[in-house]
C-alpha cells in the first residue's frame, strides 16, 4: 500500500481497495477526473499492480474499458466520480451486458446525509443500471477498522467473482464517501490490526463455468447430414478454439459454415475440414438451399448477421444445439434447440456422431467455390474504390498479429461477406451485443492499447464517437482507422423507407455530415492520409504509424 494509505480513512480504503483489485487479478483501470472518487482514484493511481488510464470522458471511459476486457479476457475497473458522470456508463454497460464482457464499476456517490437535498452532483446511483449489471453493491461508509475492511474485500471477491460466472457481464459497486476525500500530507492513523494481513489472503479466482453433462444432452444417435455454424464468438484463445473446432470437424465430417467475425476464417487448415465463408452469397439460390439442408446443426455462439442464412434456417426448424459462452439465449428464430454452456475451446469434448451422408461437405466445397469466384470477379471488374473490395483487402493485407475492430452497420456485412477463408491470424474484434455505432472509437482504442490495431468504419460511426480520439495521447500502441466515406448512413439505404424517394429520407435517415477529415485529424493530433486506390491501401496497411493514431480515409464516389 502507498505511504498515503494511513493519513485518513479515505485514504486507506481506497488503498486498500486498489491493492485487493491488483490482488484479484485486475490489471487495467480506467479512471475519469472528478472530487468525489479522489480516494479511489488516488489509490489506483498509486497501487504498482495496477494500469491506470485517465479518460476524460466517462462515455468514451466506458467503451475504451470494454474494449481492453474484450482484448485481456479479463475483468477491466471503471472509476469515476458521483452524479451523471455515472450515468454516461450506461451506453458501454449495454454492450458489454449482452456481449459478455466483464466490467467492474466502481461509482463515487455523496454519503447518505447529502442524498436527495440538492446537493451538487448528487443523484439517486442505486441500481442505475438496472438489468444491464449483473449485480449491484452499496459500500458501507469507509471506517479505520478491520471489520469494514473485511467488508470491503468481501464486495470486491464476490463482483471480480460475479463479473466471469456463470456467464461474463458487468457488476456495479457503489461507494458513497465523506470528506476529507484527499490524503492529509504529514497524518498517519494508527490502527490496531494490519491492513496488510488482511490483504494477504487474497487470491484471484480462476475457476471456469462448469462443464456440462454430456450424458444429458439429447444428442442425436445418427446424423446424416450435420452442419456446424461457427457464429460471431471471441475466444479468449483463437488458437485454441480453432484447433478444438477442426478436431470436431475431422471427426464427424461436418462442412463448417465459419462467420468472419470469429476467428473461424484464419490460417489454413487440412483437407478434413470443409469450411464455408461464402453463405450469404450460395443461400440466396433456392436449389442450394434444398439441395444443403441439414439434419442437424450445431450452432457455436451467436448467429452470423446474414440475413440469408437465417432466413434458410428459420424455414427448416431443424433439430439445433447451441454452444455458448453464456446462459443467454442465442436463438432468434425459436427453432428446436438446447443450448449449452461450454466454451469455444473445449467443443472437441462433443460426442457427436459422424455424418452418414459422404457426399454433404462435397456439395458444400462446391457451392463455396463458385460462389467465391463470382464474388472475387465482380469486385475484380468493379472500377474504382469500393466498400466490399475494401474489407476484402483488409483480410488479405492486415499484418499477421494485429488487431481489426469491425464497426456495426456495413462494415460489418461487407466483412461478412467479402472476407475471404486462410487470411492471416490476426485477431477479430466487434460489439455485436447491441449493434449499435456507440462507442466505435473508444472501443477499437482499448482493442488496439498495447499492440497494433485497425479499425474498420464508416463516417457516421466514426463522428458519432469522434471525441473519443482524445484517448489516443494515452495508447501504448497504434491505432489505423480505415474510413469508408459514403457520405452517410450507408445501410439505411437498404430499408423500404429509401424507396419512397423522398427528400425527408436523406436528412432524416442518412444525415449526411459535411466534416473535413483532414481538419479533424489535425486537431487531434493523428496522422492522415487521403487513400484513392486499393494498391495504396494495401501499402498503408503494411507501413508502420508515426503517430498513435492514423486515419486511413477512402471516400466512396
Amino acid at each position: 500500500m502507498n505511504e498515503h494509505a494511513r493519513s485518513n480513512i479515505n485514504s486507506l480504503w481506497g488503498s486498500f481497495l486498489a491493492e485487493a483489485l491488483s490482488r484479484l487479478g485486475i490489471r487495467h483501470v480506467v479512471l475519469s477526473p472528478g472530487s468525489r472518487s479522489t480516494p479511489l482514484a488516488w489509490g489506483i493511481a498509486h497501487c504498482a499492480g495496477l494500469e491506470a488510464v485517465p479518460v476524460l470522458d466517462e462515455r468514451a471511459a466506458g467503451f475504451f474499458a470494454l474494449g481492453l476486457a474484450r482484448q485481456h479476457g479479463r475483468p477491466v475497473a471503471l472509476v469515476c466520480t458521483s452524479g451523471s458522470a455515472a450515468a454516461n456508463y450506461l451506453p458501454a454497460l449495454v454492450e458489454a451486458h449482452h456481449s459478455g464482457v466483464p466490467l467492474i464499476v466502481l461509482t463515487a456517490d455523496r454519503p447518505p446525509e447529502l442524498r436527495r437535498c440538492a446537493a451538487g452532483q448528487a443523484i439517486d446511483q442505486t441500481r442505475m443500471y438496472g438489468v444491464f449489471a449483473k449485480d449491484y453493491f452499496e459500500l458501507p461508509l469507509p471506517e479505520a477498522s478491520a471489520g469494514c475492511l473485511r467488508q470491503l474485500r468481501q464486495v470486491l471477491m464476490q463482483a471480480v467473482r460475479l463479473s466471469k460466472l456463470p456467464e461474463r457481464g458487468p457488476v456495479h459497486i457503489n461507494c458513497p464517501l465523506r470528506e476529507p476525500l484527499a490524503p492529509e500530507l504529514g497524518k498517519v492513523m494508527e490502527l490496531d490490526f494490519s491492513p496488510e494481513a488482511l490483504l494477504e489472503e487474497l487470491v484471484p479466482d480462476n475457476a471456469g463455468a462448469p462443464l456440462p453433462d454430456f450424458g444429458s444432452i439429447p444428442l442425436p444417435p445418427r446424423v446424416r447430414r450435420g452442419l456446424i455454424i461457427a457464429g460471431s464468438v471471441m475466444a479468449d484463445c483463437d488458437r485454441d478454439a480453432r484447433y478444438s473446432l477442426w478436431t470436431l470437424a475431422s471427426r464427424t465430417g461436418w462442412p463448417i459454415i465459419c462467420d468472419a467475425l470469429g476467428p473461424w476464417r484464419a490460417a489454413e487448415v487440412s483437407d478434413t475440414v470443409c469450411r464455408i465463408g461464402a453463405y450469404d452469397e450460395i443461400l440466396k439460390s433456392p436449389s442450394s438451399c434444398e439441395a444443403l439442408a441439414p439434419d442437424f446443426v450445431l450452432q457455436i455462439g451467436p448467429l452470423p448477421t446474414s440475413k440469408v442464412l437465417r432466413q434458410w434456417l428459420s424455414s427448416m426448424d431443424t433439430r439445433t444445439l447451441i454452444a455458448s459462452a453464456g446462459l443467454e439465449s442465442l436463438d432468434p428464430l425459436h427453432r428446436r434447440s438446447r443450448q449449452i454452456v461450454l466454451p469455444p475451446e473445449l467443443l472437441h469434448l462433443l460426442p457427436l456422431p459422424s455424418g452418414e451422408d459422404l457426399s454433404y461437405s462435397e456439395l458444400w466445397k462446391e457451392a463455396e467455390g463458385t460462389a467465391r469466384a463470382k464474388l472475387n470477379a465482380e469486385l475484380d471488374s468493379a472500377d474504382g474504390l469500393s466498400e466490399e473490395a475494401v474489407a476484402r483487402e483488409l483480410f488479405r493485407s492486415l499484418p499477421a498479429e494485429s488487431r481489426l475492430f469491425v464497426a456495426n452497420s456495413m462494415s460489418v456485412r461487407h466483412v461478412e461477406r467479402y472476407a475471404e477463408l486462410g487470411h492471416s491470424q490476426f485477431r477479430v474484434f466487434f460489439s455485436r451485443g447491441a449493434n449499435g455505432i456507440d462507442g466505435t472509437v473508444a472501443t477499437a482504442m482499448g482493442m488496439a492499447h498495447g499492440g497494433r490495431g485497425f479499425l474498420l468504419t464508416g463516417d457516421l460511426a466514426m463522428l458519432h464517437d469522434a471525441g473519443a480520439m482524445l484517448l489516443a495521447g494515452e495508447l501504448k500502441g497504434a491505432l489505423t482507422v480505415v474510413l469508408v466515406d459514403n457520405k452517410g448512413g450507408g445501410i439505411f439505404r437498404r430499408l423500404p423507407v429509401a424507396k419512397l424517394e423522398d427528400a425527408a429520407f436523406e436528412r432524416f435517415f442518412v444525415t449526411p455530415q459535411n466534416v473535413d477529415f483532414q481538419a479533424l485529424a489535425s486537431a487531434y493530433g493523428a496522422e492522415y492520409s487521403l487513400v484513392r486506390s486499393l494498391g495504396l491501401l494495401r501499402g498503408e496497411l503494411k507501413r508502420d504509424c508515426t503517430k498513435k493514431l492514423r486515419i486511413l480515409h477512402l471516400r466512396m464516389a
